[in-house]
């Protein structure tokens, strides 16, 4: 019968922030990196990403791994790479910024055939954001977008009435997922 393995991904350096993944053996490094996209909320259109055995940039990477997962990182099945339980190795995503990711396996299930792989079966809660602007004028008002402003690339978190202040042509917008 063909396996299930489970990982924890966690964010180097904010071990707060952790998913469990759930992924058929015979499933790809690509399809994993499109997981793990989707479980912290990453832009699965661009950015390259890549998975290390061991620490990342200590080590060869397994490939680089393209939007959609393309490239030659993303081709390998994960029971040809022989991981055992306990085994920890990174994943980096978007070069520029390098978040990188902790990624252990934490068990070995046989497959259910009810259930669609790969799936994220778990993972902890975000914790509230709130306004950087308000919050400097005593105001506790939730964050609905993240701006980093293009001359200092200083990074703020701003509610829905505070953006409006701010020029597109001065800042990177985003809305932020909590």
């Amino acid at each position: 019968m063909e396996k299930v393995l489970i990982f924890k991904i966690s964010k180097k350096g904010q071990k707060s922030k952790w998913k469990t993944i759930a992924i058929l053996s015979s499933q790809t490094l690509g399809q994993f990196d499109n997981i793990i996209r989707d479980a912290f909320h990453h832009d699965t259109y661009d950015h390259l990403s890549e998975f290390y055995r061991g620490k990342a940039f200590s080590n060869s990477g397994l490939g680089e791994i393209e939007p959609g997962g393309f490239g030659a990182g993303s081709k390998p099945q994960l029971d040809k790479l022989n991981i055992r339980v306990n085994e920890i190795f990174e994943y980096v995503y978007d070069f520029g910024s390098s978040s990188i990711y902790q990624i252990e396996l934490i068990e070995v299930q046989d497959r259910d055939l009810k259930v669609k792989y790969p799936n994220i079966v778990n993972g902890s809660k975000a914790r509230t954001a709130y306004c950087s602007s308000c919050k400097g004028g005593g105001l506790k008002v939730k964050a609905e977008y993240i701006v980093m402003f293009k001359d200092n690339l200083k990074k703020e978190k701003l509610c829905k009435d505070c953006i409006k202040m701010i020029s597109k042509q001065k800042a990177y917008i985003n809305h932020l997922i909590q």
